[in-house]
């Protein structure tokens, strides 16, 4: 499975980076990212690039010459086999250390004996501690177990069957009505795992149920598309399409710059030329004593005009035919590819006008009020389940943590306890887990690390965006407390 995979991976990666990490020189990125005091720091490493060394290095220097016990180390991998990991290296760098002549051997020994209750695990693992630390915040009962995935999946299912079965003895117009328009096939199958699975994706943020309602409302809004954010994705969305299809065609014509068929490049130029024309659209100043823009009406404006783009026919000159066929292929595939980009942006995003979509949208406000409230009756059925059996699952584990961290005494005590909080594999994070961490940090001790290229999917309804506005933010600070640290070398192709 995935998880499996991850686990290999991580593991083969820490021990050929740990190992690297005793005979290579440090870059000077990997020295400033291991040597660096007194700030929050986030780190962009790109794969290969030794990120697991200088996160173990970082680490072992921390508690070897700055003296910091381990156990004040809030350490959160993505997997138990990197915490495993983890844990056996720092170990053995202090063992290592201890076979020293001037060893501190006293301090050292201290760190061995803390080693088995240093905070090194996953996220989650750090949740269910304060969970247990802080039992008596919550409402559970002692003996409280942690539901398994299959347990909680047939809770799941035994809870949307009761949902529709009361549904449709007290709401029977109202709910069918529903179905008619959502189910999609002849039973109800489909709709009972989208709503288990919208479920699932609410709570990866705090006070789903709150956030989700006010959405709806949202919906009925004059400027809708502005006030759900919408706007704000489809802008972001018209800027990477855009910026991906134009990397395509560049490479196009570089390509045939490079191999001396220059009528062709110079088309495949013209072609960026009408790319970037779009993107031109964006920045529109209006006539003298007309208002400004409105942003959306530009951004759809030029999505219309998406439609509408010609592009050059790459048709060689006699004199560069024998060149071009050289290329033919690869320019072919590298401008099929940039003509998709734009062709599914068109689709997905521009194939309606900003007025249709907002009427649509309008549209949509009394259905979706209507399924966050089925949504909050199927929780309802599901909690009782759940408290039956005395019961939590693994999203559970994080609310209670959080909401437990809102208690001052609490939050300040992990604030106290830990002196640096190091977050691997960042680009996993999600919107809970950076607010409780947010919780328990000071303005100067967080350490995150992670490759937002690597999140090529939603692992665990994991957030992408967290990481790169942390690093657009961190770019622009100008606080000493916070920075960016870039690390892109890829040692991997090079021989060791």
């Amino acid at each position: 499975g995935v998880d499996n995979l991850l686990c290999i991976q991580t593991k083969e990666c820490i021990l050929i980076e740990t190992e690297r990490s005793t005979a290579m020189q440090w870059t000077e990125a990997q020295a400033h990212t291991i040597e660096s005091r007194g700030k929050n720091i986030l780190v962009s490493a790109a794969a290969g690039s030794g990120k697991t060394a200088v996160l173990i290095e970082r680490i072992k220097q921390l508690i070897l010459q700055d003296k910091v016990d381990v156990d004040r180390f809030l350490i959160t991998t993505f997997t138990n086999a990197a915490s495993q990991e983890m844990r056996e290296r720092l170990e053995q760098a202090i063992r290592k250390e201890m076979d020293q002549p001037d060893a501190d051997r006293a301090f050292l020994k201290r760190q061995l004996d803390l080693m088995y209750k240093a905070n090194i695990g996953t996220f989650h693992n750090f949740a269910l501690e304060v969970m247990h630390r802080y039992f008596y915040l919550t409402e559970l009962e002692p003996g409280f177990v942690i539901g398994d995935e299959i347990q909680v999946s047939i809770l799941k299912k035994e809870s949307v069957d009761a949902l529709f079965e009361t549904r449709f003895e007290e709401d029977f117009d109202r709910f069918k009505a529903f179905l008619r328009k959502y189910s999609g096939d002849r039973n109800e199958n489909r709709l009972k795992d989208n709503m288990i699975s919208l479920y699932d994706e609410l709570r990866s943020v705090p006070d789903y149920f709150k956030w989700a309602r006010e959405s709806a409302e949202w919906l009925r809004s004059d400027n809708v598309l502005s006030m759900t954010g919408i706007a704000m994705f489809l802008i972001q969305a018209f800027y990477d399409g855009l910026g991906k299809a134009r990397r395509y065609f560049v490479e196009a014509a570089d390509l045939l710059a490079d191999n001396s068929v220059w009528s062709l490049a110079e088309k495949a130029r013209e072609d960026v030329d009408r790319l970037d024309s779009l993107e031109e659209i964006m920045s529109l100043e209006p006539e003298p004593g007309v208002s400004r823009w409105d942003e959306l009406d530009l951004l759809f404006r030029a999505g219309e005009l998406m439609g509408d783009l010609k592009f050059n026919t790459m048709r060689a000159a006699k004199d560069e035919k024998d060149d071009y066929e050289a290329v033919k292929e690869t320019v072919s595939v590298l401008r099929k590819k940039g003509k998709k980009e734009i062709d599914d942006l068109k689709k997905k995003y521009f194939s309606r006008s900003r007025t249709e979509a907002e009427t649509e949208l309008k549209s949509l406000s009394g259905d979706t009020a209507y399924l966050v409230e089925l949504l909050e009756e199927f929780e309802q059925i599901f909690r009782e389940k759940k408290k039956e059996k005395n019961m939590v699952d693994f999203d559970d584990v994080m609310h209670y943590a959080s909401k437990i961290l809102d208690d001052p005494m609490a939050a300040e005590e992990y604030r106290e306890k830990f002196t640096y909080i190091f977050i691997d594999e960042f680009q996993y994070s999600n919107i809970l887990q950076e607010i409780i961490a947010g919780k328990i940090c000071r303005e100067n001790n967080l350490f995150m690390v992670g490759d937002v290229k690597q999140s090529i999917y939603k692992f665990r309804l994991a957030e992408p965006e967290i990481f790169r506005s942390k690093y657009e933010l961190y770019k622009k600070e100008e606080e000493t407390q916070s920075e960016k640290i870039d690390l892109n070398s890829n040692f991997r192709s090079k021989k060791m």
